[in-house]
């Protein structure tokens, strides 16, 4: 008896001095890096929580939609009308897509962010990336694809802009590639470029890795985890910065 119980204690320390080993998590804050140290159980409690609120959330925003594609316009119509352009003077903050919903605003990178992990949470594939006009990258946008009726359509949460095809669907990646007049908002201009030209160098997407989205819910994570620690799948980076 006094073994099993011994043995209890020395399995309970070892959970406690597993859970309290300290962890950091970072946060940008126009354009600098903060690292906060807490302890790992904290982390843990936090990332649950951050998991059940995406998938409230979600269902919320999408329970009167039967179709994937109802799902995507209207999560995306939610974040436009509820996630707004900071305005000017504002601190960008980065951190957790749950605190952009919170604080209700987003630069560009930060409403897609929203947008396509409240799409991944409701089973709706999809990620986002930055597209520059050049090579060098200093001028780009961010553009949210989903994957809809076995193609990647284009979503650009910010300018509140997703774009129809000749047979009036949401254009795909293909169809813009084929056709870039499909591409409006010729009025707006980004930096002193043309809106249309920032989808001239668009690509088509082989997703064969996590995405950032996906890495929120914690099966996917789990899974992830598991096939990087071997060497199975390795980090993508799609954007210009990721904090």
């Amino acid at each position: 008896m006094f073994k099993k119980i011994a043995i209890f204690l020395l399995l309970l320390a070892a959970v406690v001095f597993v859970l309290n080993l300290p962890t950091t998590t970072r946060q940008g804050v126009d354009g600098g890096l903060n690292v906060f140290r807490l302890p790992l159980y904290i982390k843990i409690i936090e990332f649950i929580d951050r998991d059940y609120q995406y998938k409230v959330l979600s269902r919320r925003i999408t329970e009167d939609s039967s179709t994937d594609k109802e799902k995507a316009i209207a999560i995306f119509n939610w974040v436009v009308k509820n996630i707004h352009k900071p305005p000017e003077g504002f601190e960008t903050v980065d951190d957790h897509v749950l605190n952009i919903i919170i604080r209700r605003y987003g630069v560009g990178d930060q409403m897609a962010d929203v947008f396509t992990t409240l799409c991944v949470y409701s089973g709706i594939p999809a990620l986002r990336i930055y597209q520059p006009i050049s090579e060098d990258k200093d001028i780009g946008i961010t553009i949210s694809y989903v994957f809809l009726n076995g193609k990647w359509r284009v979503f650009d949460v910010y300018q509140n802009k997703y774009f129809r095809n000749k047979s009036g669907e949401i254009a795909s990646i293909g169809d813009i590639i084929s056709d870039i007049s499909l591409v409006d908002g010729e009025n707006i201009r980004i930096k002193g470029v043309a809106y249309r030209h920032f989808f001239s160098n668009i690509k088509p997407i082989n997703k064969t890795f996590t995405s950032k989205e996906e890495k929120q819910i914690p099966l996917l994570r789990l899974r992830y985890e598991i096939r990087h620690l071997f060497g199975l799948e390795k980090d993508v980076v799609l954007e210009k910065d990721v904090v």
